[in-house]
């Protein structure tokens, strides 16, 4: 059966995804002896109130990737219940955000999945129907979990040619010391850059599964990445040339990616987070970079939350 999501929308679709990775996490990529719960502000004091603005001014709901450990700490509760209650959407996005996720059992990627929605379930009221895996670290088992628990849509892949280069300057240059992430495998460049239901067996092929797979956009043809963290490394050009290759060359729909570090600055943030790369960047320049990222989005798409576009995937043509 031939399906056209949304086929009343006279403009094609995207959708804006936030990763609320705490600011522990990022700091022990450096130091394996970061943990939990030393931040002096969390990241949602830090960035909540910014993103929340940014996205209002463009009439933008985005999809929040929450970790579940955050939401334990109840200086976050106000910054997510602001969240929800301007219409954005809360997506799972593990309860521990471990760097070596991809490398643990399959019980304990479960638990890490479950603990998450439950939290979430309990203290916020919010079953989330979208999952991104840490560092980009999809599996087969991943998958087959997230069907069986009713999952809409998973995010977890991200189809790009850096792959290589990211882990060349996480090791050699950053030094990473816990933090070898996977960052996604070389294995994705096979997947589509359009969403698809993905293979059982290989879930970088379309196949049979009963949930979507959106990716995170990447360039058509080169596969490069424009998502907001490597433009506030490269500039505006970057987004600018990814746009324009969508817009001409790409599948239709646009998956447009977002830390919540990214619209911060080395002002705000304890010295170890320093290193990452972009830190240098005044806040006030990455927000008004954001801004005319949302404004090109908001002029080409119909922006909708993930598990908006995944149920219009769903939807038989007209």
């Amino acid at each position: 059966m031939s399906r056209a999501p949304f086929p009343a929308a006279s403009r094609p679709v995207a959708t804006v995804q936030v990763d609320m990775d705490p600011v522990w996490y990022i700091a022990k990529c450096f130091d394996a002896g970061a943990a939990p719960g030393g931040d002096a502000r969390t990241i949602y004091e830090l960035s909540v109130p910014l993103l929340l603005d940014a996205f209002a001014a463009r009439g933008v709901r985005a999809t929040f990737f929450i970790v579940g450990a955050d939401v334990e700490d109840a200086r976050n509760i106000p910054y997510l219940e602001r969240i929800v209650a301007a219409g954005h959407e809360l997506a799972n996005h593990t309860y521990d955000h471990r760097i070596d996720f991809k490398r643990q059992p399959e019980d304990v990627l479960r638990r890490d999945v479950d603990r998450c929605a439950e939290i979430l379930e309990r203290r916020l009221g919010v079953r989330p129907l979208g999952f991104k895996a840490p560092a980009y670290a999809a599996s087969p088992a991943l998958f087959r979990h997230l069907e069986r628990e009713g999952y809409l849509y998973d995010s977890s892949v991200h189809p790009n040619v850096a792959i290589p280069l990211v882990k060349a300057v996480q090791r050699l240059w950053l030094r990473y010391d816990q933090g070898r992430t996977e960052f996604g495998s070389l294995a994705c460049l096979r997947a589509p850059l359009a969403a698809y239901r993905p293979d059982a067996a290989d879930i970088y092929r379309p196949g049979g599964m009963g949930l979507w797979e959106i990716p995170v956009s990447t360039m058509p043809l080169v596969r490069a990445p424009f998502h907001f963290s490597f433009v506030n490394v490269a500039g505006m050009p970057l987004f600018r040339l990814g746009a324009a290759l969508h817009r001409y060359l790409g599948p239709g729909m646009v998956n447009y990616a977002f830390h919540a570090v990214d619209v911060l600055d080395a002002t705000m943030l304890p010295p170890l987070v320093h290193r990452r790369l972009g830190m240098k960047k005044p806040s006030r320049l990455k927000l008004r970079h954001m801004d005319a990222v949302l404004a090109a989005l908001t002029a080409g798409y119909a922006v909708r939350t993930g598990a908006e576009i995944a149920r219009g995937l769903d939807r038989p043509a007209a």
